[in-house]
């Protein structure tokens, strides 16, 4: 009796403790769940001391910036329709005010800006006073209003910022006070804001769209939680589905699921355990641990069903057993193998999805390899009539002859190696590249903010950057000279193709002057008062904060936020280094344009991307070693392991090419997905091999080993591979474009793989000599 005949019948004989130590696991993983760490912020992408992170952490400290939230309200009616506005009247102008104070004294809420917030001096009991623009006494008047809205600012500056040209869109900017890397927190709050926002709306009937990168966080945050359940909910449904029809009977269907939802939930406990977070990414470990834990489960109960011809259940279940005992421990070992590698990356988030499924690798390979078998020991046999059996029958009658023909044909292993070649030249100059404005399917409400913005001209984002001024705030109101030359730059940047406008504190000294010039100081107040009052009235809106955003006293520096159509990394990337070379070439004598910097989210967001496109590649150079290298352990050949190789590295390929026929570049989520593809095509390869092995130990010739093992595995590569990419495609039903993307991929990767090691690898296969 061999070692693995006897770890299966002890298995076998210990059912009641390994069936109670299955419900300890599941109740303590039930209970550990609330405290399961959720890492959702857009800062914690990267690893803290990143140099990146560090920069971005030391912008937000200076300027006080963090995430934003931007609410457009908007006329119902399309913009130069004749008739009143609902927005840019008395009356509607008054409820925005009021709103944006409701708003300020949200919990969470920082501060509130848009056109209603805007200040100007007025004499009163002769002193020198900040008032709203648009104060109660304006908003009383209809006329007044009118008038006020006819002459500057709102005629000539703040256009696509705070309003738009035709004035039938006003702007809300919403300062949360903080980050939160717990997204109950961020969903709690944009839920609290869109309440108010939704009463707003009823009472007005004023329309509104939400952009900024807070909201782009939450709805992501949404849409993931969103995407788990129903994903998870959909993907049960079909593979159940998939089974019964497979097997004839609902009973065997519902183990094998069961034993891939039991793996689920321990896994997740065991992320509890571990301090592994669940984020964006690691948050899809339920949909891709059931997809993954297919291949064990299908091979198990292939061998238990040829075997349960000829033998009692609990035989078969022990043959099963010790047959995939190795060759599963060995296809979880190269998935393990091909997503532990991300943990050398500095991207938090990819990291924590590859120690995520990691986990679920390990986890649904100990409890499928334990508990199937006891489950089917206990289950009535398939019925003989069922799909399962009529395949494996076609297969041995009419396609195991045709089969063995191909692998000896010298025109069929020409025609797989030229597809092969076309692929790889195919797919070349693909690029990665992410856009999270492209992140939603078209039905989603940040899809339609998106169409909203391109419609009117409004800017997508902000590029925020950074230049020392080498002085105090009020030596720098008082630089003529340094603001011509900020003037000058923000001018200068602004003619790029893809810039709306640039906001700097030039824009709003100006607007100051401009409400200064127009203040009637009493009769005979001498020039030195004058000035004095002019001082008192600046440290006013120092007072306010209104220069914070835009000059960092701790610094000196200044910032210039560059609005810009432009959402994907690449363009941004791209519009940093215009910035810079625009910057160098610019005559400067008080500003230090030489050390001009871009910074803030969007740049950050840049520079991950940058970072994303190196771990791209050496996320994937690691795992095609590590797979490799267990291929020449496997084999004990140079040649047959370099061979193995080929179908497990063209299914990328086919993913690549799949991209680029649907017009798509390369996502982030291709850091992982390379390694996930490469993981579950060894899987057939490996069983196709430990099988061929035993035949030429047995004295068989490659040939003929290769259709022995064909006739035994063959069914159960095809079936798990059609099942996995089932699987994959309940991501269609997703709403994030990437995950959909990828369920596409991954299917797509799935079936090129079988169809790589039943069509191509067989046939490098018979060319070789003997090995054992």
């Amino acid at each position: 009796m061999s070692w693995r005949t006897r770890i299966a019948c002890r298995i076998l004989r210990s059912e009641r403790p390994l069936w109670g130590l299955l419900v300890l696991l599941c109740v303590a993983s039930l209970l550990s769940l609330p405290n399961l760490d959720l890492a959702f912020g857009f800062k914690g992408i990267m690893r803290p001391g990143h140099p990146e992170r560090v920069r971005l952490e030391a912008f937000q400290r200076e300027f006080g910036l963090g995430d934003s939230l931007y609410v457009y309200f908007h006329d119902p009616r399309p913009p130069g329709s004749p008739g009143p506005s609902r927005v840019f009247s008395a009356e509607g102008l008054r409820a925005i005010r009021d709103l944006s104070g409701r708003l300020e004294r949200t919990d969470g809420v920082n501060r509130v800006l848009s056109a209603v917030d805007l200040l100007a001096p007025e004499i009163r009991d002769d002193h020198l006073r900040l008032i709203p623009l648009l104060d109660s006494r304006t908003l009383n008047d209809p006329a007044r209003t009118a008038q006020v809205l006819s002459r500057p600012p709102f005629v000539d500056r703040w256009i696509g910022s705070l309003y738009d040209r035709d004035q039938t869109v006003l702007t809300l900017l919403i300062r949360p006070d903080r980050e939160y890397e717990d997204p109950r927190r961020t969903l709690g709050l944009l839920k609290a804001i869109q309440v108010e926002l939704d009463g707003f709306k009823s009472s007005t009937g004023v329309d509104y769209h939400l952009n900024g990168l807070f909201y782009l966080n939450g709805e992501m945050v949404r849409s993931t939680f969103h995407d788990q359940g129903k994903l998870t909910a959909i993907g049960i449904g079909l593979l159940l589905a998939c089974f019964w029809f497979l097997l004839g009977r609902l009973a065997l269907a519902l183990a094998c699921l069961f034993v891939v939802g039991v793996a689920i939930l321990i896994a997740f406990g065991v992320m509890v355990l571990l301090g592994v977070p669940m984020n964006g990414l690691s948050g899809n470990l339920p949909v891709l641990t059931l997809v993954n834990g297919l291949e064990d489960v299908v091979h198990l109960l292939a061998i238990h069903l040829a075997v349960s011809r000829r033998a009692g259940r609990r035989r078969a279940a022990a043959t099963s057993l010790a047959a995939c005992l190795v060759p599963n421990f060995l296809t979880s070992l190269t998935t393990f193998g091909a997503l532990i590698v991300t943990g050398a990356t500095d991207l938090v988030l990819i990291q924590a999805f590859g120690f995520a499924i990691c986990i679920g690798v390990v986890v649904e390979y100990v409890v499928a390899i334990l508990f199937l078998p006891l489950l089917l020991a206990r289950l009535k046999p398939a019925d003989r009539r069922a799909p399962f059996f009529r395949i494996q029958s076609w297969i041995e009658r009419v396609w195991i002859q045709k089969w063995s023909w191909l692998c000896s044909s010298r025109l069929h292993l020409t025609a797989w190696l030229a597809l092969a070649v076309g692929l790889v030249g195919y797919s070349a100059g693909q690029r990665v590249n992410s856009n999270w404005y492209r992140y939603f399917v078209e039905s989603h409400p940040v899809s339609q903010t998106l169409r909203f913005l391109e419609e009117r001209g409004f800017p997508v984002t902000t590029v925020d950057v950074t230049v020392p001024a080498g002085m105090p705030l009020r030596e720098l109101l008082k630089a003529d000279d340094l603001e011509r030359e900020v003037e000058g730059l923000a001018s200068a940047i602004e003619k790029f193709p893809d810039v709306t406008r640039v906001d700097a504190w030039t824009e709003l000294k100006r607007f100051i002057d401009a409400r200064l010039a127009e203040v009637q100081f009493p009769p005979g107040l001498s020039e030195p008062w004058r000035q004095a009052r002019r001082e008192a009235f600046y440290r006013q809106y120092a007072q306010l904060r209104v220069f914070d955003e835009h000059y960092a006293p701790s610094s000196q520096k200044l910032r210039l936020a560059v609005a810009t159509r432009t959402g994907d990394a690449l363009g941004l990337l791209d519009l940093g280094e215009r910035i810079r070379q625009q910057a160098r070439q610019f005559p400067a004598e008080k500003l230090e344009t030489d050390q001009l910097e871009v910074s803030g989210s969007m740049a950050y967001w840049g520079a991950i991307m940058g970072y994303v496109s190196n771990t791209f590649y050496m996320n994937l150079a690691y795992s095609l070693a590590f797979v490799y290298v267990v291929f020449l352990c496997l084999t004990g050949s140079f040649t047959v392991g370099t061979l193995a190789m080929i179908p497990n590295v063209l299914p990328l390929f086919a993913m690549y090419s799949a991209a680029r026929g649907m017009g798509y570049e390369l996502s982030e989520s291709f850091c992982v997905i390379n390694s996930l593809a490469i993981g579950n095509s060894v899987n057939d390869t490996i069983h196709y091999l430990v099988h061929v092995q035993r035949h030429l130990r047995a004295g068989s010739t490659v040939l003929e080993a290769q259709v022995a093992a064909f006739r035994e595995v063959g069914q159960a590569l095809i079936v798990s591979s059609v099942f996995v990419a089932a699987g994959f495609l309940s991501c269609l039903f997703a709403q994030g474009v990437p995950v959909i993307l990828s369920g596409v991929y991954m299917c797509v990767a799935c079936l090129s793989a079988v169809l790589f090691d039943v069509f191509l690898f067989p046939s490098l296969l018979s060319r070789v000599r003997p090995w054992k």
